[in-house]
């Protein structure tokens, strides 16, 4: 399994997770065994830093942007298909028919002040137009379980594979 490390701070989100509706584990095809059976409502919303994007996005040439994510091969856990999550705003188009469709890796966060860390997931829709923050979701309240708040520094270690090219 490949890492991917960001570093950055914990950030209050607009809300979009909160409105989603994800499906039970046994709907989506391929998911993780240790997968949730259902997610906490929301999502810890991280800031990355400027120097805080992997050394392998400058090595291969990509923009320090989590856009970056839905492109440059760093292969997902599963990915839960759009038109299974309900109130998802992104819709596929002709020109980008996996639009909406939620990509799941493994993560570790860290609490850099504690040294705490939790198993979680990082989450990210094809085509959102987030490009500095990364979404985590888990079945716990990863705020109360590592005491975190708005401004804490944070370490994501991101789990997936490199698409052999």
């Amino acid at each position: 399994m490949d890492k991917l490390y960001f570093t950055g701070t914990v950030i209050s989100g607009c809300g979009q997770y909160s409105e989603l509706e994800f499906p039970d584990k046994t709907k989506i095809e391929g998911a993780s065994g240790d997968w949730p059976q259902s997610l906490l409502r929301g999502s810890l919303n991280i800031r990355i830093n400027e120097d805080g994007y992997p050394e392998e996005f400058s090595r291969l040439g990509y923009q320090n942007n989590i856009k970056m994510l839905d492109k440059i091969g760093f292969q997902p856990e599963f990915i839960i298909p759009g038109q299974l999550i309900k109130n998802n705003k992104l819709l596929p188009t002709p020109e980008y028919p996996n639009r909406g469709s939620l990509q799941v890796w493994r993560a570790v966060l860290t609490n850099k002040h504690s040294e705490e860390y939790i198993h979680c997931w990082v989450v990210r829709r094809f085509g959102s137009g987030l490009f500095r923050d990364i979404e985590l979701v888990s079945d716990t309240c990863l705020r109360k379980k590592l005491k975190l708040e708005n401004g804490n520094n944070v370490v994501v270690c991101m789990s997936g594979q490199w698409e052999k090219r």
